[in-house]
């Protein structure tokens, strides 16, 4: 009963009004992703209420309604973000029920496993962070092999100031982690099996051959790109096929990886505030 009515007695002490800050970055991730379930889910709601018996349609409005205000009442007191999150946890997973069990589309269902993984990898990155700068050079090196993965969003949460970590060793746990991860793309591109790549890493052959004839007499130094994002993994293989000298390859993916994390990190805490 505590969970139910604790929230309604911490929203009675009211703090200025500051929309929107304050927040941390996972309570705005949270956020960000229930507020796009709610929106989806309520629209379909709305659009397709027919189909609903008239007293299941008022309990809906009802509901959308009620979870427009908690949102709109956590954008302004952004303090009882907290208490409001298991109210709103509620009525956005009720909308969601209601969406996944009268649409049975294609779409849909890429949503409802869309929804799925992105709570997974919330999940997962939040355990990352916990673990601190292990944690930010585990997500690196998953980032940086053939792993779908985003170690910005670590990185991000890691160099904020409440964590009280430092951000120069976040950048060098992160680059190092990249540089490892890219190198077992390299070391697999070196040993020459295609058919592992295709069968177990679903790259396509074709991909990788245009890099190669890309790549094919220029210089390793081109590992600098690999910290682009999707063909990052296939700029490292093709080079390990190319038998590119391996300490260039190192040098110049180690500078692209730590260029992006310096502007990842700049963009969390800002130029002004990481002068300081």
């Amino acid at each position: 009963m505590e969970l139910f009515y604790q929230p309604f007695v911490e929203l009675v002490h009211f703090q200025p009004v500051n929309p929107g800050k304050d927040l941390q970055l996972w309570e705005l991730v949270t956020l960000g992703y229930l507020f796009i379930l709610f929106i989806v889910s309520a629209a379909h709601c709305i659009v397709s209420g027919f189909e609903d018996k008239i007293r299941t349609r008022s309990y809906l409005h009802f509901l959308i309604f009620i979870n427009f205000c908690i949102f709109l009442f956590i954008f302004l007191q952004p303090a009882h973000c907290m208490d409001l999150l298991s109210l709103l946890l509620i009525g956005v997973s009720i909308l969601v029920g209601h969406l996944f069990v009268l649409t049975n589309s294609k779409a849909a269902n890429l949503f409802f496993i869309g929804s799925i993984l992105f709570q997974c990898m919330d999940a997962f990155i939040n355990f990352l962070i916990e673990w601190g700068y292990l944690g930010m050079f585990l997500s690196a090196v998953l980032a940086g092999s053939v792993v779908p993965f985003s170690s910005e969003a670590v990185l991000a949460a890691l160099v904020l100031p409440s964590t009280g970590l430092s951000p120069v060793i976040c950048l060098l746990s992160a680059s190092a982690g990249n540089l490892l991860g890219s190198l077992t793309c390299y070391a697999m591109g070196r040993m020459g099996r295609m058919d592992w790549l295709e069968k177990y890493f679903h790259m396509k052959r074709e991909k990788v051959e245009r890099m190669q004839a890309y790549l094919n007499g220029r210089s390793g130094f081109m590992a600098f790109f690999a910290f682009l994002p999707i063909i990052g993994s296939v700029i490292a293989v093709a080079l390990g096929f190319l038998r590119s000298n391996i300490w260039v390859v190192s040098i110049s993916m180690l500078a692209g990886k730590m260029l992006r994390y310096i502007l990842v990190i700049l963009a969390a805490r800002g130029l002004i505030d990481l002068m300081v």
